[in-house]
């Protein structure tokens, strides 16, 4: 498609394009020069864009934060919203951009197939019932299973282990990391799920973040440890008379520091 931008005109938000090829599959041409600028009046679905895709067709598929999904076609927008099947109407990112990226990104663009793109089901069970059937009639080789689990989380690692698939797992769930250990080869714990994008990448604002998260945590651990000595030491021996850590906060941040 060329250069993809976003215009921020008066306050709002909008989409803009430059000129490109005729498409060489699909009925759709962006031949012509798009200049012009769309908003929700216009049929927009949200002000809010998150991500732009071009699909094999020529379609311009728009995620919004705010109104759910636009698909252009260079004359009208259609919009997709909760009567269409989205659980709601924050949409973050396409899934076909995503993977499309991640195989430019390591040099095989040419093996990027949008037809092992699925979508099963929106609910819990139906997606783990789906995900068996295809994990076994596939025989996948591996398997990452990152995000929100419940009582599903266990289902989908067996799945993986029964084909002999490496499985890597991770789950902001608590509760849900001793089945990942059990049934997966690799577990992230806690917040290493957070952490495995910065280590593996290595990108300086992702390392400048994860570092700034590391000594914050350090410097309030060093006062939860301070407040609680002095504490006990005024409770030990009354007579010491320490100054406890919350009357200290309180005189600076009186003072404005």
């Amino acid at each position: 498609m060329g250069r993809r931008e976003l215009a921020a005109k008066g306050g709002a938000e909008t989409a803009s394009a430059t000129p490109r090829q005729r498409l060489t599959e699909g009925d759709i041409s962006f031949e012509h020069v798009l200049s012009s600028q769309y908003t929700i009046f216009d049929g927009l679905a949200g002000m809010h864009i998150e991500d732009i895709y071009q699909d094999r067709q020529g379609f311009l598929w728009i995620a919004t934060a705010d109104g759910g999904v636009s698909r252009f076609d260079s004359a009208r927008f259609d919009t997709f919203g909760l009567k269409d099947g989205l659980p709601n109407l924050t949409v973050m990112a396409i899934a076909e951009d995503v993977l499309r990226d991640a195989y430019r990104a390591e040099g095989r663009s040419a093996l990027f197939d949008p037809r092992n793109i699925l979508f099963l089901s929106e609910e819990q069970f139906a997606f783990a019932a789906g995900y068996i059937g295809l994990v076994q009639r596939e025989q996948v080789a591996g398997a990452f299973l990152f995000g929100h689990f419940a009582a599903e989380s266990l289902i989908l690692a067996e799945a993986g282990q029964q084909v002999g698939a490496m499985q890597v797992g991770a789950s902001v769930s608590p509760e849900q990391v001793a089945f990942f250990i059990t049934a997966c080869d690799y577990t992230l714990i806690g917040e290493e799920l957070f952490a495995a994008s910065a280590y593996l990448t290595r990108e300086p604002i992702q390392l400048g973040s994860l570092y700034g998260q590391d000594r914050a945590k350090l410097f309030l651990f060093l006062m939860i440890v301070t407040g609680v000595g002095i504490a006990t030491l005024n409770a030990v021996w009354p007579d010491l008379g320490l100054t406890n850590l919350d009357a200290l906060l309180q005189v600076g941040w009186s003072l404005g520091l």
